[in-house]
This record gives C-alpha cells, sequence and structure tokens, in this order.
C-alpha cells in the first residue's frame, strides 16, 4: 500500500519525576492506546511513529512533529494522537489570567508541550495538508467528582465504563491536579516561558492545514480512564469498527460521544483553513466524501 500520510501517536502512564516533583498518580493505559491507534493508522496506509514512555520526551515528541511538517505535502493526512495527563499551563496562573486565558498543555516525560508550542507545530504544515488531532486528556482535577453508572443518559449507553473506587470516584483521571501542575511549572518555568516566547516567535500567520482535533471532553470535565484504553480511545477504536465506520468527521464525532460515559462529552473543533473535502471525509482516510456529504458540511 503506498504512504498517503503519516502519524505520531503519544502515549505517558508515568511521568519523570525529575520534571514533575510532586507525585503524579499513574495512569493504566495510555500507552495502549498509542499502540491501539497506530494499528488503526498503519492499517490505512500512513507512516506510523509511536513514541511511549520515557520516549515522548518534549525534544522527540517536537522533532517528530518538525519532521512530519517537513514531509507532509497537500493532499496528505497527518494522524496525531496524545494519550495521557493534561493541565492548564501553570504558569498563567501567576500572571492571575482568567481561567479562558490559561494555556492548555500535554504533560510529557520530562515537561509540559505547551498550548503555544502545540500551535506553532501545526503552523508549520503546509497549506493543503490535512490534519486530525484526537486528544485523550483533560486540563484540570476539579474536587471529587462521583458518577453514577446508573444515571439517566440520552445517549445510547458507554462503550467503555470509567474505573471506580469503592465511593464512585473515578480512578485514572487524566489531568493533573492543580498544585501538581504549578510544582511542575516552578520547577522549570524558564524552559516553560523561553519556549512561549519562542513558539509565539516562531509563528508567522495563521495554521494554513486543515486541523480537525477531537478532544476527549469539554473544558469543565476530565477524561477518565476504563480497564484497557481510556474510555474516549475505547469509544474511538468501537466507532472505527476495524475500518468499518462510514461517515464524516462530525459522524464520527458524534457516534464516539454516544459511545463515551455520560461524565465526558467530546469536542470537535476546527482550526486553520477550510477544507470541505477533508470535513466531509471518513476519519483517517484519503477517499473522497459523497457530494451529500460535502453538501451537508456546506
Amino acid at each position: 500500500m503506498p504512504i498517503r500520510g503519516h502519524a505520531i501517536h503519544i502515549g505517558l502512564n508515568h511521568l519523570c519525576p525529575e520534571a514533575y516533583p510532586e507525585p503524579v498518580p499513574p495512569l493504566g493505559t495510555a500507552e495502549d492506546d498509542a499502540a491501539a491507534l497506530a494499528e488503526v493508522t498503519a492499517g490505512a496506509g500512513l507512516a506510523v511513529s509511536v513514541l511511549r514512555g520515557d520516549a515522548a520526551t518534549r525534544a522527540n515528541v517536537l522533532e517528530s512533529m518538525e519532521h512530519v511538517a517537513d514531509l507532509a505535502v497537500a493532499g496528505e493526512l497527518v494522524v496525531v494522537s496524545f494519550s495521557g495527563h493534561g493541565t492548564r499551563y501553570a504558569g498563567s496562573r501567576i500572571h492571575g489570567n482568567p481561567p479562558e486565558d490559561y494555556d492548555e498543555s500535554w504533560c510529557l516525560y520530562d515537561g509540559f508541550l505547551i498550548a503555544d508550542e502545540i500551535y506553532a507545530c501545526l503552523a508549520a504544515f503546509r497549506a493543503g495538508v490535512r490534519v486530525f488531532l484526537l486528544i485523550d486528556s483533560g486540563h484540570d482535577v476539579p474536587r471529587p467528582m462521583v458518577v453514577d453508572l446508573d444515571a439517566p443518559r440520552t445517549r445510547t449507553g458507554p462503550i467503555a465504563l470509567p474505573r471506580l473506587d469503592e465511593r464512585g470516584i473515578p480512578l485514572g483521571v487524566r489531568a493533573l491536579p492543580v498544585t501538581t501542575a504549578y510544582a511542575a511549572y516552578r520547577r522549570r518555568r524558564r524552559t516553560y516561558n523561553r519556549a512561549r516566547r519562542n513558539s509565539q516567535a516562531a509563528v508567522r500567520g495563521e495554521v494554513k492545514a486543515c486541523v480537525l482535533a477531537l478532544a476527549a471532553c469539554s473544558d469543565d470535565q476530565v477524561a477518565i480512564e476504563s480497564e484497557f484504553h481510556g474510555c474516549f480511545t475505547a469509544a474511538v477504536l468501537e466507532a472505527w469498527d476495524r475500518g468499518g465506520f462510514d461517515g464524516s468527521h462530525q459522524d464520527f464525532a458524534e457516534t464516539v460521544a454516544e459511545l463515551c460515559p455520560p461524565a465526558q462529552t467530546p469536542v470537535l473543533i476546527h482550526v486553520g483553513a477550510h477544507d470541505d473535502a477533508f470535513i466531509a471525509s471518513t476519519p483517517f482516510t484519503l477517499e473522497p466524501p459523497t457530494p451529500s456529504q460535502v453538501a451537508w458540511c456546506q
């Protein structure tokens, strides 16, 4: 099968104590997410790179993103997935920014990948490249949240139920507590502040590629793990149905939402250029959409 694009899959169960001085609750299935999604994209004919555990460092992720941006040309598909802890860039807190201005970050093995760096990576893609992001993480851990699995739901029902303790509080919540995030920021604040300045300076204009980002939950929710995968990734795999899914990215997002537990609602976000054919196409493929799919998205 000819190479039709590129994929980077990132998954971390544990983080480096030197970068995160306060104890970080380990995850159990984030690295399995990366491996499972790599099988999906490899089956779609993409050239796949997987960064798991201590290989998922800031330098390795940034280098991989830069490499793929150099290779990808107009019409090609790029899939990037991240499974692990997320946070809001703690540096914003000390400047008194309101919550809506906090910078959301991925927690890599040796430190945060801050929002400005992620945006700069996306801005490096050429016009005409199609980027699909899958983000199985949250941002802040809220006050203890009890999940009622018997609560009424309008969805068809979750495919993967969260792991709960005896009190009904989820285990494997993919977000750093506020104090843990702040301590990690303080440990390497010069690195993050410099990265933020450099990323902002590197961005020239808007994102030229068409980027569709499917996030595991809304800003006021958290991403939770099930027994074998993150609940979001489990829903993605079930919806994909080993290539049996036939619908647009919006259809896919709605199907994934129906399969997630009530505590989290996936969100589909569009960034950059508008590409009707990509938006209307089936995820993980470059097959042309039907005329009715394109008409629905216009």
